[in-house]
């Protein structure tokens, strides 16, 4: 019999892996094993996990109330990090479905949240997801200054965040700004 850390961990090589329904098979049980031993943490992070991958299947509604139960979970027991980082994924959830501005509203207060805890890193990436949907969405100039906002934030850059930053940085000197 496996444990539920086992159970966890194998539902993460097997999403991974893109064996998505097998994924989900072995987080159901390991959420279960979590439920069974008292660990409400862990069950809201089984949520959470099962939130990615039905939203990687494309079943949105059973992705929204995995994160919904997720984020219920981390909100009672007082752990606004977790919180905030599934609140971030029903922000890319609602913009991958198309329902913008409901998206921007999960992203800002996921980066508020983030931003009072001092998760710089979480804040930044966060602030990047916001400004690129702002920008898609035609809100130009505050998705390029969330944007920027959210490189600036981020300690350890991509190679493209890198040059987006060195090139907003070139834009500072020259401007004046």
């Amino acid at each position: 019999m496996s444990t539920p850390e086992e159970l966890r961990d194998n539902g993460l090589r097997l999403f991974e892996s893109g064996r998505l329904d097998e994924a989900v098979k072995a987080f159901e049980q390991a959420r279960a094993a979590f439920e069974a031993r008292g660990d409400r943490a862990s069950v809201g992070e089984m949520l959470n996990n099962l939130g990615v991958a039905y939203r990687s299947m494309g079943r949105l509604e059973e992705a929204i109330r995995s994160f919904e139960d997720a984020r219920r979970i981390f909100g009672d027991l007082g752990d606004r990090k977790r919180e905030a980082q599934v609140i971030g994924n029903l922000g890319g959830l609602y913009a991958k479905i198309g329902q913008i501005e409901q998206a921007m509203t999960h992203y800002r207060s996921a980066a508020d949240i983030l931003k009072a805890l001092g998760e710089e890193e979480l804040y930044g990436q966060t602030l990047l997801a916001l400004g690129e949907l702002q920008f898609k969405a035609g809100q130009r100039q505050a998705g390029m200054a969330t944007y920027e906002a959210g490189i600036q934030a981020i300690k350890k850059p991509t190679m493209r965040q890198r040059l987006i930053k060195t090139l907003l940085n070139w834009r500072k000197r020259l401007t004046g700004a």
